[in-house]
């Protein structure tokens, strides 16, 4: 199981045409790579304490950020990984769980 939001942003580093990836309780981690979705499968679904630990890995740890998510139930956010690969994130809830999806920004769109 991924304990650590970095160990999924190598899914993005080991694939050029990754563009999205989703983020869901009770869900196993989802990619978009040219234009599909499909299921990381070698990795089991995500439980909700897992869920809120990637959550606020993402927000660094951010207390009052987070207290806002979940106020207003949803959190348009970028996050830069370890390796430097940038992200734009939504964070939300569907069905009163957490959820993220992350769009990569290509390195020359940052530029």
């Amino acid at each position: 199981m991924y304990k650590h939001i970095e160990q999924i942003v190598q899914l993005a580093a080991n694939n050029k045409n990754l563009s999205d990836i989703h983020i869901s309780w009770s869900k196993k981690i989802a990619v978009r790579i040219n234009g599909d979705i499909m299921t990381v499968s070698d990795k089991p679904e995500i439980d909700e304490q897992t869920m809120k630990q990637l959550v606020m890995q993402l927000l660094d740890h951010d207390e009052k950020r987070f207290h806002e998510y979940h106020e207003k139930k949803e959190l348009d956010f970028s996050f830069v990984s370890e390796t430097n690969i940038a992200f734009r994130v939504n964070a939300y809830f569907s069905m009163g769980h957490m959820c993220v999806v992350m769009r990569k920004i290509n390195k020359e769109a940052r530029e």
